[in-house]
């Protein structure tokens, strides 16, 4: 028995009908087979975003680790109560060097007139006693990678 009468339609396209432009040859091949192209791309995007989504979140854990082992101690946590001795580092950039509410201030970082930026912190951070003479903070960050992350979890508070 012939089949001409029933129109073929295979698994991965649309028929010709259903197809937008598919009066216009030139067009309508740009959405052949759309059906199953675009289920793959979706899943290629989301296997793509889920390792970029968890290494950033492990970056900020990292970066949060940093500032416990080597700023915690003198400069305390998140809240601006929680600094023992050096000045709360919650909200830093962007403010006056020496006018933080908490902690102690030497003169040199008083009378510096610094506001606190990125490039500001990443130059005191890299060596506090070469780039402010007579400041209260004894040691620096040498490692670049490191005082990267540090800068991005200081911005973050």
């Amino acid at each position: 028995m012939p089949l001409s009468h029933v129109r073929r339609v295979t698994a991965h396209r649309i028929p010709t009908e259903r197809r937008p432009f598919a009066d216009d040859s030139r067009r309508a091949g740009r959405y052949a087979g759309s059906t199953v192209k675009a289920p793959i791309l979706l899943v290629v995007a989301l296997a793509l975003v889920g390792p970029i989504g968890a290494s950033r979140a492990d970056e900020a854990a990292s970066a949060r680790k940093i500032y416990e082992q080597r700023c915690r101690t003198c400069h305390g946590g998140s809240a601006p109560a929680d600094s023992p001795i050096g000045p709360g580092l919650t909200g830093i950039i962007g403010s006056k060097a020496g006018t933080q509410a908490t902690g102690i201030h030497s003169r040199a970082v008083i009378d510096s007139g610094i506001v606190w930026n990125r490039e500001a912190l990443r130059r005191f951070l890299s060596n506090p006693q070469r780039e402010l003479p007579g400041t209260l903070m004894p040691v620096g960050v040498e490692d670049p990678a490191v005082l990267e992350r540090l800068l991005d979890y200081l911005e973050s508070l």
